[in-house]
């Protein structure tokens, strides 16, 4: 069970799912094993890489390269 006092996290898929990036959680998935997706500049190949608040997002999206700041973890979509 995480500690409260740990920073909030969440995976990489996830969160790209519930920022509506993507349309759903296989697309991310997808996105992320191709390895078209870097969190703060390095290139991520796993679905459960974590993000947290503060953290620079890239990824390809229809033949542009989107550069977000995570501001939150969702909570729902």
């Amino acid at each position: 069970m995480p500690d409260v006092t740990d920073r909030a996290v969440q995976r990489a898929d996830q969160w790209l799912w519930f920022a509506r990036f993507v349309k759903t959680r296989a697309l991310a998935q997808r996105l992320i094993v191709k390895g078209k997706v870097r969190v703060n500049r390095s290139k991520i190949t796993k679905p459960a890489h974590t993000v947290s608040p503060g953290d620079i997002v890239s990824f390809m999206a229809h033949d542009h390269i989107k550069v977000v700041e995570v501001l939150a973890i969702g909570t729902r979509r």
